[in-house]
């Protein structure tokens, strides 16, 4: 998987981990701790109030922050701060104070083994935690404790961790990779590989909301004669037809730019300076299929093409593409008509639609086969 697509997958589990029950208690923990903690010798030092805040501005900004980096940093960041809280604390008890270290650690270390990833960084925020939380602490703890009990309990805490960590990863990247899927199969024509109509209309719809943007025009493009394709060859070679012109547009047209609206009828969104180049590129498309022997038998469309802007309705832009699409097919198929103002007052199929036309602004292509 390339760089960027893991980071953004991480970035977005991590984000799903990431809620704000999960930092909260540890927040809340921190400050009820302080509150009502009745061992302390003393009253905490002025570094916990600074810490504390610290801490909560962290959990704030790992609600909002997107960046995967970022993310691992402040994830590490409330460790240490949750470790150095309950540390100051601790140290505020006196003598009793080094007692309550290992409960804290445990506590932190499994409340923390859900909000990393990565096995490699919930191990490094453990040591962390436990570094945080014991270095500097008397001998004559680590004696009346025993060394070795302390280790185990530590050691197996993190290896609970690691295993809750590792089953619930592996579930949350299955469903973000089964979401992916779907989200692919509903958006995505299964035959083509173009976007379906849905997709397509999305974006579409998006384009025409653009305030500023190039100018943009819209094609709609049937294959011609295509039943009798289907009949005369079968539905396999119709697919091959469907294949071939998919494979064409994309190497024509931006992927995202094309989609099928069903059966053999596509929409191109496409751009260019001026009118002229925005034909010219259709005419260019039409050849190129037209010169396809890629296996599927010889086959052209006919397209009905209109430029487009902020703020046009999308139904109405389709019912103008359509008309012109359908004047083409009545004029001999195997061309691009431009969708003039007579047609958008339903005059389409009328002679005088016809006669009107700027020669220019049509493409005839060879005799169909």
């Amino acid at each position: 998987m390339p760089h960027y697509q893991y980071a953004k997958q991480e970035a977005e589990i991590r984000k799903r981990l990431h809620s704000q029950i999960v930092f909260g208690v540890g927040c809340a923990g921190l400050v009820i701790s302080f509150l009502i903690n009745p061992g302390f010798d003393v009253r905490p030092t002025m570094a916990f109030v600074p810490t504390a805040m610290l801490l909560c501005a962290v959990c704030v900004a790992i609600v909002w922050v997107t960046n995967f980096r970022a993310l691992r940093a402040l994830s590490m960041s409330y460790t240490a701060l949750l470790s150095l809280g309950f540390r100051i604390q601790l140290d505020a008890m006196g003598e009793l104070g080094p007692y309550w270290a290992a409960v804290v650690s445990v506590e932190i270390i499994l409340g923390t083994a859900l909000v990393f990833n990565s096995r490699a960084e919930y191990l490094i925020s453990c040591l962390i935690s436990v570094v945080t939380l014991f270095a500097g602490q008397p001998s004559s703890y680590f004696a009346t404790v025993s060394a070795p009990l302390l280790s185990l309990s530590i050691v197996s805490s993190v290896l609970i961790g690691c295993l809750l960590n590792h089953a619930v990863m592996n579930c949350i990247r299955e469903i973000y990779i089964t979401k992916q899927k779907f989200k692919k199969l509903s958006s995505v024509d299964a035959l083509t590989g173009l976007s379906n109509r849905r997709a397509f209309m999305e974006h579409f719809q998006s384009t025409l909301a653009e305030p500023k943007g190039p100018l943009r025009y819209f094609a709609m493009i049937d294959i011609d004669n295509f039943k009798g394709i289907n009949d005369k060859y079968g539905h396999e070679m119709g697919d091959r037809v469907l294949v071939a012109f998919a494979r064409q547009s994309t190497q024509m047209f931006s992927a995202t730019e094309v989609g099928r609206l069903g059966g053999e009828e596509f929409g191109v969104l496409l751009g260019g300076p001026t009118d002229a180049d925005a034909m010219a590129a259709m005419e260019s498309f039409l050849a190129q299929v037209r010169e396809d022997m890629s296996g599927a038998v010889p086959f052209t469309f006919s397209a009905g093409l209109l430029p487009i802007d902020f703020g046009d309705d999308a139904t109405l832009v389709l019912r103008k593409a359509d008309a012109a699409l359908y004047l083409a097919k009545r004029l001999g198929k195997a061309r691009i008509i431009w969708a003039e103002a007579e047609m958008q007052d339903g005059l389409i199929g009328s002679p005088h639609s016809a006669s009107t036309l700027p020669r220019d602004r049509t493409f005839r292509s060879r005799p169909v086969l």
